[in-house]
């Protein structure tokens, strides 16, 4: 990813974090303030000119923010770009946390093909020297996605699934998006799938995993009929199948108690990725504003 647009990016996690905070109306006394940080960093390659890597990010968010027991247990989630000033600063601030507390044992996932170079740089800044506290992470994004459910739940009664394209709508962005933060709100993995049927390897990793129900996020139902008959078939319910922007809104509202908006602005831009992060966080929806946002709130 380029600079400029990294930074772009960053400064839209502030625009995503203001919308979120301004346009937030708690309906119960539900706490999501209490964050519990995790001594674990997920550096993901990205490329601007690569739909993949916006995957890549996303299927990493619910492996770095999750919710469980009124708690929001948090690591840190960056792009690979190590030169970007942002980046730098971000990873500074990490290793001076590590640093306070130095009992604890750090671990580094390297997501989506992160360079060797950019690797040892990264253990380097955060002392890691032992391998098994690195983890390389790599494939398709539906391989990644599988990988990175392997690698963080060893069980789970549900499973977040959402389309995977290789062009993307904002109806599309939107999904793949609300799919990161629902997963993370339900400590669930995030996982892939083709418009037509889940790969063999997804549908025995959900066997693998124990689970029995499936929330899918398709808006506009771009998941064809297959993909439930799979699922039904291996012995698991689809609890939710949002494809409406108003059933997204509605599901978030139900996991939270509140309405939070992590608003779009910019059609086709990379807005989707930092807004789910903070979703993820806060509890919020992530939607582009092509209505007057009152609606919202309705």
């Amino acid at each position: 990813m380029s600079k400029n647009l990294y930074a772009k990016m960053a400064l839209i996690v502030g625009l995503a974090l203001v919308l979120g905070l301004t346009y937030s109306t708690v309906y119960a006394s539900r706490d999501l303030d209490l964050a519990v940080f995790l001594p674990r960093a997920n550096i993901v390659h990205l490329d601007a000119g690569a739909v993949n890597t916006q995957y890549y990010f996303l299927a990493a968010v619910p492996m770095t923010i999750f919710h469980y027991n009124d708690n929001v247990y948090t690591g840190l989630l960056l792009s690979d770009d190590i030169t970007d000033e942002t980046v730098g600063y971000m990873l500074d601030d990490w290793q001076a946390y590590l640093d306070q507390h130095p009992t604890l044992r750090r671990h580094v996932n390297f997501i989506g093909g992160v360079s060797p170079s950019v690797q040892s740089a990264v253990a380097t800044q955060f002392g890691i020297t032992d391998p098994m506290d690195l983890s390389v992470i790599e494939g398709t994004p539906i391989e990644v996605a599988n990988q990175i459910a392997e690698h963080d739940w060893r069980s789970a009664s549900t499973v977040v699934i959402t389309p995977y394209l290789t062009s993307l709508s904002d109806q599309d962005r939107e999904s793949i998006a609300n799919a990161a933060v629902i997963a993370a709100l339900m400590n669930a993995p995030l996982l892939y799938s083709e418009p037509t049927a889940l790969s063999s390897e997804t549908l025995n990793l959900i066997g693998d995993l124990g689970a029995d129900q499936a929330v899918l996020v398709e808006i506009d139902d771009v998941l064809g009929t297959s993909v439930n008959t799979q699922l039904s078939g291996a012995g698991v319910t689809v609890t939710a199948d949002l494809t409406t922007e108003a059933q997204v809104v509605a599901h978030v509202k139900s996991l939270t108690d509140q309405v939070t908006l992590c608003g779009l602005v910019d059609s086709g831009d990379w807005q989707h990725l930092p807004a789910a992060l903070s979703g993820a966080r806060y509890g919020g929806f992530v939607l582009y504003l092509r209505w007057p946002m009152i609606c919202l709130r309705e």
